[in-house]
Protein backbone atom coordinates (compact mmCIF):
# COMPACT_ATOMS: atom_id res chain seq x y z
CA UNK A 1 0.00 0.00 0.00
CA UNK A 2 3.06 2.41 0.22
CA UNK A 3 3.51 4.44 -2.54
CA UNK A 4 7.32 4.16 -5.03
CA UNK A 5 8.51 7.45 -3.53
CA UNK A 6 7.97 6.18 0.05
CA UNK A 7 9.45 2.93 -0.38
CA UNK A 8 12.48 4.60 -3.02
CA UNK A 9 13.51 6.79 0.27
CA UNK A 10 13.11 3.23 2.62
CA UNK A 11 15.28 1.83 -0.11
CA UNK A 12 17.99 4.04 -0.02
CA UNK A 13 18.20 3.63 3.50
CA UNK A 14 18.69 0.02 3.55
CA UNK A 15 21.22 0.40 1.15
CA UNK A 16 23.29 2.14 2.68
CA UNK A 17 22.57 -0.37 6.38
CA UNK A 18 23.40 -2.96 4.28
CA UNK A 19 27.05 -2.44 4.12
CA UNK A 20 27.17 -2.79 7.97
CA UNK A 21 25.90 -6.48 7.28
CA UNK A 22 22.90 -6.22 9.88
CA UNK A 23 20.40 -9.28 8.73
CA UNK A 24 16.93 -7.85 10.05
CA UNK A 25 18.09 -4.04 8.61
CA UNK A 26 14.33 -4.15 6.31
CA UNK A 27 12.10 -5.38 9.69
CA UNK A 28 13.70 -2.92 11.57
CA UNK A 29 12.99 0.30 9.03
CA UNK A 30 9.68 -1.27 8.63
CA UNK A 31 9.21 -0.75 12.21
CA UNK A 32 10.30 2.52 12.54
CA UNK A 33 7.56 3.83 9.98
CA UNK A 34 5.07 5.99 12.64
CA UNK A 35 2.12 5.62 10.38
CA UNK A 36 2.81 1.39 9.80
CA UNK A 37 -0.17 0.92 11.83
CA UNK A 38 -3.00 3.02 10.52
CA UNK A 39 -2.24 1.54 7.17
CA UNK A 40 -1.77 -2.10 7.51
CA UNK A 41 -3.26 -3.12 11.24
CA UNK A 42 -2.96 -6.24 12.72
CA UNK A 43 0.40 -6.82 10.48
CA UNK A 44 2.28 -3.63 12.18
CA UNK A 45 2.06 -6.04 15.77
CA UNK A 46 4.15 -8.00 14.11
CA UNK A 47 7.27 -5.12 15.16
CA UNK A 48 6.38 -6.64 18.90
CA UNK A 49 7.62 -10.32 17.83
CA UNK A 50 11.84 -11.07 17.96
CA UNK A 51 13.39 -12.80 15.01
CA UNK A 52 12.96 -15.43 13.45
CA UNK A 53 9.17 -14.89 14.18
CA UNK A 54 8.92 -11.26 13.13
CA UNK A 55 9.51 -12.00 9.50
CA UNK A 56 7.55 -14.85 9.83
CA UNK A 57 4.68 -12.93 10.66
CA UNK A 58 5.22 -10.45 7.86
CA UNK A 59 5.61 -13.57 5.44
CA UNK A 60 1.99 -15.00 6.55
CA UNK A 61 0.02 -11.39 5.55
CA UNK A 62 1.37 -11.58 1.83
CA UNK A 63 -1.33 -12.23 -0.76
CA UNK A 64 -1.37 -13.84 -3.82
CA UNK A 65 -4.18 -11.35 -4.97
CA UNK A 66 -4.10 -8.53 -3.46
CA UNK A 67 -7.77 -6.89 -3.49
CA UNK A 68 -6.76 -3.57 -3.06
CA UNK A 69 -4.20 -2.78 -6.21
CA UNK A 70 -6.21 -1.54 -9.16
CA UNK A 71 -6.07 -4.06 -12.29
CA UNK A 72 -2.96 -3.36 -14.31
CA UNK A 73 -3.90 -1.08 -17.43
CA UNK A 74 -1.48 -0.63 -20.53
CA UNK A 75 -0.29 2.66 -20.76
CA UNK A 76 -0.17 4.23 -24.39
CA UNK A 77 2.96 3.47 -26.25
CA UNK A 78 3.73 7.60 -26.82
CA UNK A 79 3.50 7.69 -22.87
CA UNK A 80 5.80 5.11 -22.32
CA UNK A 81 8.61 6.14 -24.53
CA UNK A 82 8.47 9.84 -23.49
CA UNK A 83 8.72 8.54 -20.10
CA UNK A 84 11.83 6.51 -20.51
CA UNK A 85 13.91 8.85 -22.22
CA UNK A 86 12.89 11.32 -19.90
CA UNK A 87 13.92 9.64 -16.91
CA UNK A 88 15.25 5.73 -17.33
CA UNK A 89 15.96 4.83 -13.36
CA UNK A 90 12.48 6.15 -12.12
CA UNK A 91 10.50 4.68 -15.16
CA UNK A 92 12.04 0.98 -14.32
CA UNK A 93 11.66 1.51 -11.12
CA UNK A 94 7.79 2.15 -11.19
CA UNK A 95 8.42 -1.03 -13.14
CA UNK A 96 9.66 -2.62 -10.60
CA UNK A 97 7.51 -1.47 -8.62
CA UNK A 98 3.81 -2.17 -10.30
CA UNK A 99 5.18 -5.70 -10.72
CA UNK A 100 6.61 -6.70 -7.14
CA UNK A 101 3.39 -5.51 -5.45
CA UNK A 102 1.45 -7.60 -7.53
CA UNK A 103 3.72 -10.75 -7.44
CA UNK A 104 4.82 -10.77 -4.09
CA UNK A 105 6.14 -14.31 -3.91
CA UNK A 106 7.80 -13.77 -7.20
CA UNK A 107 11.90 -13.71 -6.39
CA UNK A 108 13.34 -10.96 -6.48
CA UNK A 109 16.24 -12.32 -9.38
CA UNK A 110 13.43 -12.43 -11.78
CA UNK A 111 11.75 -9.50 -11.22
CA UNK A 112 14.91 -7.72 -11.72
CA UNK A 113 15.42 -10.18 -15.24
CA UNK A 114 12.08 -9.25 -15.94
CA UNK A 115 12.26 -5.46 -15.59
CA UNK A 116 15.89 -5.78 -18.03
CA UNK A 117 14.05 -8.00 -20.52
CA UNK A 118 11.15 -4.73 -20.37
CA UNK A 119 14.00 -2.16 -20.61
CA UNK A 120 15.12 -3.71 -24.12
CA UNK A 121 11.48 -3.73 -25.45
CA UNK A 122 10.48 -0.52 -24.59
CA UNK A 123 14.30 0.51 -26.41
CA UNK A 124 13.39 -1.77 -29.37
CA UNK A 125 9.69 -1.02 -29.71
CA UNK A 126 8.80 -4.88 -28.95
CA UNK A 127 7.48 -6.81 -26.35
CA UNK A 128 8.75 -8.39 -23.14
CA UNK A 129 10.46 -11.64 -23.52
CA UNK A 130 9.84 -12.39 -19.95
CA UNK A 131 6.71 -13.98 -18.64
CA UNK A 132 6.03 -14.30 -14.98
CA UNK A 133 4.28 -17.38 -14.05
CA UNK A 134 2.94 -18.72 -10.73
CA UNK A 135 6.57 -21.34 -10.62
CA UNK A 136 7.54 -19.52 -7.44
CA UNK A 137 5.01 -19.21 -5.57
CA UNK A 138 4.24 -23.14 -6.29
CA UNK A 139 8.59 -23.93 -5.15
CA UNK A 140 7.74 -21.86 -1.72
CA UNK A 141 4.55 -23.67 -1.10
CA UNK A 142 5.55 -27.08 -1.75
CA UNK A 143 8.98 -26.16 0.09
CA UNK A 144 6.38 -25.50 3.16
CA UNK A 145 4.13 -28.21 2.81
CA UNK A 146 6.44 -31.14 2.46
CA UNK A 147 9.98 -29.47 3.68
CA UNK A 148 13.29 -29.20 2.96
CA UNK A 149 14.47 -33.16 2.68
CA UNK A 150 11.68 -33.55 -0.65
CA UNK A 151 12.50 -30.16 -1.85
CA UNK A 152 16.35 -30.67 -2.11
CA UNK A 153 15.35 -34.81 -4.03
CA UNK A 154 13.04 -33.01 -6.41
CA UNK A 155 16.03 -30.07 -7.17
CA UNK A 156 18.46 -33.18 -7.59
CA UNK A 157 16.46 -34.99 -9.77
CA UNK A 158 15.87 -31.27 -12.01
CA UNK A 159 19.32 -30.90 -12.13
CA UNK A 160 20.34 -34.24 -13.08
CA UNK A 161 18.22 -34.06 -15.69
CA UNK A 162 19.19 -30.81 -16.95
CA UNK A 163 23.05 -31.48 -16.47
CA UNK A 164 22.96 -35.02 -17.16
CA UNK A 165 27.23 -35.58 -17.68
CA UNK A 166 28.49 -33.40 -14.34
CA UNK A 167 29.67 -35.87 -11.84
CA UNK A 168 27.41 -36.66 -8.55
CA UNK A 169 29.54 -34.32 -6.18
CA UNK A 170 28.97 -31.52 -8.67
CA UNK A 171 25.00 -32.23 -8.54
CA UNK A 172 24.57 -32.70 -4.83
CA UNK A 173 26.72 -29.68 -4.23
CA UNK A 174 24.73 -27.45 -6.33
CA UNK A 175 21.21 -29.05 -5.53
CA UNK A 176 21.80 -28.33 -1.83
CA UNK A 177 22.54 -24.73 -2.91
CA UNK A 178 19.73 -24.00 -5.32
CA UNK A 179 17.71 -25.82 -2.39
CA UNK A 180 18.90 -23.27 0.06
CA UNK A 181 18.72 -20.29 -2.35
CA UNK A 182 15.20 -21.35 -2.50
CA UNK A 183 14.52 -21.12 1.23
CA UNK A 184 16.19 -17.59 1.10
CA UNK A 185 13.93 -16.42 -1.26
CA UNK A 186 10.63 -17.89 -0.52
CA UNK A 187 11.63 -16.77 3.72
CA UNK A 188 11.33 -12.87 1.96
CA UNK A 189 15.31 -12.47 2.12
CA UNK A 190 15.95 -11.13 -1.44
CA UNK A 191 19.25 -9.51 -1.01
CA UNK A 192 20.48 -13.17 0.04
CA UNK A 193 18.28 -14.71 -2.10
CA UNK A 194 20.29 -12.25 -5.11
CA UNK A 195 23.41 -12.97 -3.47
CA UNK A 196 22.52 -16.89 -3.50
CA UNK A 197 21.48 -17.01 -7.13
CA UNK A 198 24.28 -15.19 -8.61
CA UNK A 199 27.27 -17.09 -6.64
CA UNK A 200 25.14 -20.64 -8.33
CA UNK A 201 25.66 -19.14 -11.76
CA UNK A 202 29.03 -18.00 -11.63
CA UNK A 203 30.02 -21.52 -10.50
CA UNK A 204 28.26 -23.20 -13.08
CA UNK A 205 29.69 -20.11 -15.59
CA UNK A 206 32.66 -21.05 -14.68
CA UNK A 207 33.03 -24.97 -14.99
CA UNK A 208 30.92 -25.24 -18.26
CA UNK A 209 32.97 -27.83 -19.13
CA UNK A 210 31.56 -29.81 -15.92
CA UNK A 211 28.03 -29.07 -16.02
CA UNK A 212 26.73 -27.66 -19.98
CA UNK A 213 28.05 -26.46 -22.98
CA UNK A 214 24.48 -24.86 -23.52
CA UNK A 215 25.07 -21.85 -21.37
CA UNK A 216 28.37 -20.15 -22.98
CA UNK A 217 25.86 -17.79 -24.12
CA UNK A 218 23.95 -17.38 -21.23
CA UNK A 219 27.22 -16.89 -19.24
CA UNK A 220 28.76 -13.80 -21.70
CA UNK A 221 24.90 -12.10 -20.44
CA UNK A 222 25.37 -9.20 -17.87
CA UNK A 223 24.66 -10.40 -14.14
CA UNK A 224 20.87 -10.83 -13.98
CA UNK A 225 20.66 -11.87 -17.33
CA UNK A 226 22.97 -14.30 -16.69
CA UNK A 227 21.18 -15.74 -13.73
CA UNK A 228 17.94 -15.88 -15.63
CA UNK A 229 19.16 -17.45 -18.81
CA UNK A 230 20.87 -20.36 -17.30
CA UNK A 231 17.68 -21.23 -14.87
CA UNK A 232 15.98 -21.05 -18.35
CA UNK A 233 18.33 -22.50 -20.47
CA UNK A 234 17.39 -25.99 -22.36
CA UNK A 235 18.98 -29.89 -20.86
CA UNK A 236 21.91 -30.43 -22.10
CA UNK A 237 22.47 -34.11 -24.08
CA UNK A 238 22.51 -37.42 -22.54
CA UNK A 239 26.08 -38.76 -22.48
CA UNK A 240 26.27 -41.72 -24.90
CA UNK A 241 28.46 -43.53 -23.13
CA UNK A 242 26.31 -43.99 -19.86
CA UNK A 243 26.21 -48.32 -19.04
CA UNK A 244 23.22 -49.77 -17.92
CA UNK A 245 21.61 -48.34 -14.48
CA UNK A 246 20.63 -52.09 -14.07
CA UNK A 247 24.86 -53.10 -14.00
CA UNK A 248 24.85 -50.96 -11.00
CA UNK A 249 21.54 -50.78 -9.16
CA UNK A 250 20.42 -55.02 -10.23
CA UNK A 251 23.32 -56.56 -11.17
CA UNK A 252 25.65 -56.18 -9.14
CA UNK A 253 26.12 -58.78 -6.18
CA UNK A 254 27.26 -56.18 -3.61
CA UNK A 255 23.66 -54.29 -3.74
CA UNK A 256 22.26 -55.35 -0.55
CA UNK A 257 25.85 -54.45 0.38
CA UNK A 258 25.63 -51.11 -0.12
CA UNK A 259 22.43 -50.65 1.15
CA UNK A 260 22.59 -51.90 4.84
CA UNK A 261 26.37 -49.85 4.61
CA UNK A 262 25.43 -46.29 3.48
CA UNK A 263 21.36 -46.54 4.12
CA UNK A 264 21.24 -42.76 4.95
CA UNK A 265 23.68 -41.64 1.68
CA UNK A 266 22.29 -44.45 -0.53
CA UNK A 267 18.90 -43.16 -1.80
CA UNK A 268 15.90 -41.12 -0.31
CA UNK A 269 15.88 -41.10 3.64
CA UNK A 270 15.13 -39.30 6.84
CA UNK A 271 18.26 -37.03 6.62
CA UNK A 272 19.11 -35.35 3.18
CA UNK A 273 22.79 -36.72 1.88
CA UNK A 274 22.77 -37.43 -2.16
CA UNK A 275 20.40 -39.87 -3.58
CA UNK A 276 23.09 -41.67 -5.70
CA UNK A 277 20.30 -43.49 -7.26
CA UNK A 278 18.05 -40.84 -8.18
CA UNK A 279 20.90 -39.04 -9.02
CA UNK A 280 21.76 -41.80 -12.06
CA UNK A 281 18.77 -42.44 -12.97
CA UNK A 282 17.65 -39.11 -14.00
CA UNK A 283 20.38 -38.73 -15.80
CA UNK A 284 19.26 -41.42 -17.93
CA UNK A 285 15.36 -40.27 -18.21
CA UNK A 286 15.21 -36.35 -18.70
CA UNK A 287 11.32 -36.62 -19.82
CA UNK A 288 10.21 -38.16 -16.67
CA UNK A 289 8.92 -35.65 -14.47
CA UNK A 290 10.67 -35.05 -11.41
CA UNK A 291 7.71 -36.46 -9.17
CA UNK A 292 7.48 -39.29 -11.32
CA UNK A 293 11.35 -39.67 -10.46
CA UNK A 294 10.97 -39.59 -7.30
CA UNK A 295 8.62 -42.37 -6.95
CA UNK A 296 10.46 -44.92 -8.80
CA UNK A 297 13.47 -44.06 -6.58
CA UNK A 298 10.85 -44.62 -3.19
CA UNK A 299 9.68 -47.85 -4.99
CA UNK A 300 13.03 -49.01 -5.84
CA UNK A 301 14.35 -47.97 -2.23
CA UNK A 302 11.02 -50.19 -0.35
CA UNK A 303 11.85 -53.23 -3.06
CA UNK A 304 15.51 -53.40 -1.27
CA UNK A 305 14.03 -53.07 2.30
CA UNK A 306 11.97 -56.04 1.08
CA UNK A 307 14.27 -58.18 -0.84
CA UNK A 308 17.20 -57.72 0.97
CA UNK A 309 15.99 -59.63 3.82
CA UNK A 310 15.56 -62.68 1.54
CA UNK A 311 17.57 -65.32 0.93
CA UNK A 312 18.00 -64.99 -2.80
CA UNK A 313 17.81 -61.23 -2.73
CA UNK A 314 19.25 -60.41 -6.33
CA UNK A 315 16.13 -62.86 -7.60
CA UNK A 316 13.69 -61.09 -5.85
CA UNK A 317 14.53 -57.41 -6.86
CA UNK A 318 16.01 -58.27 -10.46
CA UNK A 319 12.36 -59.11 -11.19
CA UNK A 320 9.71 -56.33 -10.44
CA UNK A 321 12.81 -53.49 -11.05
CA UNK A 322 12.55 -54.79 -14.46
CA UNK A 323 8.77 -54.61 -14.50
CA UNK A 324 8.72 -50.89 -12.70
CA UNK A 325 11.03 -49.38 -15.16
CA UNK A 326 8.77 -51.12 -18.18
CA UNK A 327 5.79 -49.79 -16.88
CA UNK A 328 7.15 -46.09 -15.93
CA UNK A 329 8.72 -45.73 -19.75
CA UNK A 330 4.87 -47.47 -20.98
CA UNK A 331 3.64 -44.16 -19.49
CA UNK A 332 5.62 -42.15 -21.50
CA UNK A 333 2.83 -42.08 -24.45
CA UNK A 334 0.13 -40.78 -21.63
CA UNK A 335 -0.92 -37.60 -21.57
CA UNK A 336 -2.89 -34.77 -24.12
CA UNK A 337 -5.48 -32.64 -23.42
CA UNK A 338 -8.95 -34.00 -25.17
CA UNK A 339 -9.89 -36.75 -22.97
CA UNK A 340 -11.97 -36.23 -19.83
CA UNK A 341 -10.90 -38.79 -17.60
CA UNK A 342 -9.01 -36.28 -15.99
CA UNK A 343 -12.01 -34.63 -15.18
CA UNK A 344 -14.17 -37.57 -14.00
CA UNK A 345 -11.95 -38.17 -11.81
CA UNK A 346 -11.38 -35.07 -10.23
CA UNK A 347 -15.24 -34.58 -9.96
CA UNK A 348 -15.40 -37.82 -8.05
CA UNK A 349 -13.07 -36.66 -5.58
CA UNK A 350 -14.43 -33.51 -4.87
CA UNK A 351 -18.44 -33.50 -5.77
CA UNK A 352 -18.62 -30.50 -2.72
CA UNK A 353 -17.06 -28.29 -5.55
CA UNK A 354 -18.59 -25.95 -7.82
CA UNK A 355 -19.37 -26.15 -11.34
CA UNK A 356 -17.63 -23.26 -11.52
CA UNK A 357 -14.70 -24.08 -10.11
CA UNK A 358 -14.61 -27.55 -11.84
CA UNK A 359 -14.95 -25.98 -15.14
CA UNK A 360 -12.34 -23.14 -14.49
CA UNK A 361 -9.52 -26.65 -13.71
CA UNK A 362 -11.12 -28.57 -16.58
CA UNK A 363 -9.81 -25.52 -18.83
CA UNK A 364 -6.29 -25.57 -17.30
CA UNK A 365 -6.09 -29.30 -17.90
CA UNK A 366 -6.76 -28.12 -21.79
CA UNK A 367 -4.88 -25.51 -21.89
CA UNK A 368 -1.67 -27.80 -20.62
CA UNK A 369 -2.65 -30.46 -22.65
CA UNK A 370 -2.93 -27.98 -25.76
CA UNK A 371 1.05 -26.89 -24.91
CA UNK A 372 2.52 -30.50 -23.91
CA UNK A 373 0.93 -32.23 -26.88
CA UNK A 374 2.97 -30.24 -28.94
CA UNK A 375 6.25 -30.96 -26.81
CA UNK A 376 8.55 -33.82 -28.27
CA UNK A 377 7.00 -37.08 -27.39
CA UNK A 378 10.08 -37.61 -24.68
CA UNK A 379 9.11 -34.40 -23.24
CA UNK A 380 5.17 -34.91 -22.65
CA UNK A 381 4.61 -36.59 -19.56
CA UNK A 382 7.00 -33.94 -17.35
CA UNK A 383 5.58 -31.27 -18.91
CA UNK A 384 1.65 -32.49 -18.18
CA UNK A 385 2.66 -33.68 -14.65
CA UNK A 386 4.32 -30.17 -13.94
CA UNK A 387 1.12 -28.27 -14.97
CA UNK A 388 -0.94 -30.41 -13.07
CA UNK A 389 0.89 -30.50 -9.93
CA UNK A 390 0.89 -26.69 -9.82
CA UNK A 391 -3.03 -27.00 -10.53
CA UNK A 392 -3.51 -29.25 -7.64
CA UNK A 393 -0.96 -26.93 -5.57
CA UNK A 394 -3.76 -24.37 -6.23
CA UNK A 395 -7.13 -26.13 -5.32
CA UNK A 396 -4.84 -27.52 -2.11
CA UNK A 397 -4.38 -23.90 -1.23
CA UNK A 398 -8.31 -23.47 -1.53
CA UNK A 399 -8.63 -26.87 0.07
CA UNK A 400 -7.11 -25.52 3.30
CA UNK A 401 -9.66 -21.99 3.14
CA UNK A 402 -12.63 -24.23 2.88
CA UNK A 403 -12.42 -27.70 3.40
CA UNK A 404 -13.68 -29.82 0.59
CA UNK A 405 -13.28 -33.61 2.38
CA UNK A 406 -10.52 -35.51 4.51
CA UNK A 407 -9.37 -37.88 0.80
CA UNK A 408 -8.56 -34.66 -0.55
CA UNK A 409 -6.57 -33.44 2.14
CA UNK A 410 -4.47 -36.63 2.83
CA UNK A 411 -3.50 -36.07 -0.75
CA UNK A 412 -2.59 -32.49 -0.67
CA UNK A 413 -0.20 -33.16 2.20
CA UNK A 414 0.92 -36.97 2.65
CA UNK A 415 3.52 -37.17 -0.28
CA UNK A 416 4.84 -34.77 -2.97
CA UNK A 417 5.87 -37.50 -4.96
CA UNK A 418 2.42 -39.26 -5.28
CA UNK A 419 0.21 -36.32 -4.94
CA UNK A 420 -0.78 -36.46 -9.13
CA UNK A 421 -1.39 -39.93 -8.86
CA UNK A 422 -3.62 -39.47 -5.94
CA UNK A 423 -5.26 -36.71 -7.57
CA UNK A 424 -5.00 -37.09 -11.11
CA UNK A 425 -5.19 -40.03 -13.65
CA UNK A 426 -4.10 -39.23 -17.36
CA UNK A 427 -5.54 -41.83 -18.74
CA UNK A 428 -4.06 -43.95 -22.23
CA UNK A 429 -3.12 -41.61 -25.56
CA UNK A 430 -5.01 -38.62 -24.86
CA UNK A 431 -2.91 -36.65 -27.28
CA UNK A 432 -4.34 -38.55 -30.37
CA UNK A 433 -7.82 -38.04 -29.25
CA UNK A 434 -9.96 -35.54 -31.63
CA UNK A 435 -10.20 -32.12 -30.13
CA UNK A 436 -13.49 -30.76 -30.04
CA UNK A 437 -14.54 -27.08 -30.54
CA UNK A 438 -14.56 -24.66 -27.99
CA UNK A 439 -18.51 -24.74 -27.31
CA UNK A 440 -18.78 -28.28 -27.37
CA UNK A 441 -15.97 -28.94 -25.44
CA UNK A 442 -17.57 -26.92 -22.65
CA UNK A 443 -20.86 -28.65 -23.01
CA UNK A 444 -19.03 -32.04 -22.67
CA UNK A 445 -17.61 -31.15 -19.28
CA UNK A 446 -20.48 -29.63 -18.24
CA UNK A 447 -22.23 -32.63 -19.18
CA UNK A 448 -19.79 -34.56 -17.10
CA UNK A 449 -19.45 -32.33 -13.81
CA UNK A 450 -23.24 -32.52 -13.40
CA UNK A 451 -23.55 -36.14 -13.88
CA UNK A 452 -21.09 -36.84 -12.04
CA UNK A 453 -22.42 -34.92 -8.88
CA UNK A 454 -25.66 -36.20 -10.07
CA UNK A 455 -25.04 -39.97 -9.97
CA UNK A 456 -21.76 -40.33 -8.67
CA UNK A 457 -21.70 -44.17 -8.30
CA UNK A 458 -21.83 -44.19 -12.59
CA UNK A 459 -18.59 -46.24 -14.00
CA UNK A 460 -16.14 -44.31 -16.58
CA UNK A 461 -17.82 -46.59 -18.99
CA UNK A 462 -21.46 -45.72 -18.13
CA UNK A 463 -20.14 -41.77 -18.50
CA UNK A 464 -18.37 -42.50 -21.81
CA UNK A 465 -21.34 -44.04 -23.50
CA UNK A 466 -23.49 -41.16 -22.51
CA UNK A 467 -20.93 -38.22 -23.58
CA UNK A 468 -20.23 -40.15 -26.69
CA UNK A 469 -24.12 -40.72 -27.26
CA UNK A 470 -24.23 -36.89 -26.64
CA UNK A 471 -21.79 -35.83 -28.63
CA UNK A 472 -22.88 -37.91 -31.78
CA UNK A 473 -26.45 -36.43 -31.19
CA UNK A 474 -24.83 -32.94 -31.25
CA UNK A 475 -23.30 -33.89 -34.04
CA UNK A 476 -26.50 -34.85 -36.10
CA UNK A 477 -29.03 -32.16 -35.43
CA UNK A 478 -26.01 -29.49 -36.23
CA UNK A 479 -26.51 -31.10 -39.39
CA UNK A 480 -30.19 -31.20 -39.74
CA UNK A 481 -32.04 -27.89 -41.05
CA UNK A 482 -34.76 -28.15 -38.29
CA UNK A 483 -32.48 -28.42 -35.08
CA UNK A 484 -35.36 -27.90 -32.99
CA UNK A 485 -37.15 -30.97 -34.39
CA UNK A 486 -34.24 -33.24 -34.29
CA UNK A 487 -33.67 -32.53 -30.24
CA UNK A 488 -37.34 -32.94 -29.70
CA UNK A 489 -37.35 -36.29 -30.92
CA UNK A 490 -33.16 -37.62 -29.32
CA UNK A 491 -34.89 -36.19 -26.42
CA UNK A 492 -37.18 -39.00 -25.29
CA UNK A 493 -33.36 -40.94 -25.54
CA UNK A 494 -32.00 -39.20 -22.96
CA UNK A 495 -35.31 -39.28 -20.73
CA UNK A 496 -34.98 -42.80 -20.84
CA UNK A 497 -31.42 -43.07 -19.60
CA UNK A 498 -32.63 -41.74 -16.54
CA UNK A 499 -30.78 -38.05 -16.03
CA UNK A 500 -33.02 -35.96 -16.08
CA UNK A 501 -31.32 -34.32 -13.09
CA UNK A 502 -28.24 -33.56 -15.33
CA UNK A 503 -30.04 -32.18 -17.73
CA UNK A 504 -32.06 -30.02 -15.91
CA UNK A 505 -28.23 -28.29 -14.55
CA UNK A 506 -26.61 -28.39 -17.87
CA UNK A 507 -29.74 -26.21 -19.20
CA UNK A 508 -29.29 -24.07 -16.00
CA UNK A 509 -25.77 -24.01 -16.83
CA UNK A 510 -24.79 -23.33 -19.86
CA UNK A 511 -25.80 -20.09 -20.33
CA UNK A 512 -22.96 -17.93 -19.36
CA UNK A 513 -20.65 -20.47 -21.67
CA UNK A 514 -21.58 -20.72 -24.93
CA UNK A 515 -19.69 -18.42 -27.27
CA UNK A 516 -20.84 -18.48 -30.86
CA UNK A 517 -19.84 -22.21 -31.67
CA UNK A 518 -20.38 -25.50 -33.62
CA UNK A 519 -22.76 -23.14 -35.50
CA UNK A 520 -24.38 -19.87 -34.45
CA UNK A 521 -28.16 -21.12 -34.49
CA UNK A 522 -27.42 -24.53 -32.83
CA UNK A 523 -26.11 -24.41 -29.45
CA UNK A 524 -29.01 -22.43 -28.54
CA UNK A 525 -31.22 -24.78 -29.89
CA UNK A 526 -29.40 -27.65 -27.32
CA UNK A 527 -30.21 -25.11 -24.21
CA UNK A 528 -33.81 -24.44 -25.68
CA UNK A 529 -34.69 -28.58 -25.83
CA UNK A 530 -32.70 -28.96 -22.53
CA UNK A 531 -34.73 -26.62 -20.66
CA UNK A 532 -38.28 -28.22 -22.07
Amino acid sequence: KCSYESLNKLVKVVVDLAHTCVPAIFLDEICQIQTLHDSYGEMADCCTKADPERNQCFLSFRTAYPTFIKPYEKPEPEAVCREFHEDKKSFLGHYIYRVARRLPFVYAPTILALSIDYEHAVETCHCPKGRIDKIHTYNCRILKTFGERIFKADTLASISQKYPKAPFAEICKTAEDISDEHKECCDGDMVECMDDRTQIVEHICSNQEVFSSKIRECCEKPLVEKCQCVVQAEFHDKPTDLPPIAEKYIQDPDVCKHFEEEHKNFLMLAVFKCYRFLYDYSRRHQGFSTPMLLRIAKQYEDLLEKCCKTEDSSQCYGKVVGSTIHSHNRKKTVVGSCDFRVLIRYTKKMPQVSTETMLEVGKKIILAGVKCCQEPENRRIACAEGYLDMLIQEMCERQKAVSVNDQVAHCCSASYANRRPSMFDFGENLCNAPLLVPGLQTLVQLLLVNLIKCKPSMTDEQLGKIIAGFIEMVDKCCKKEDHDACFGEEKFKWTDSGIHCYLFGLALSICPFVRNTITENCLPNIQKRLMK
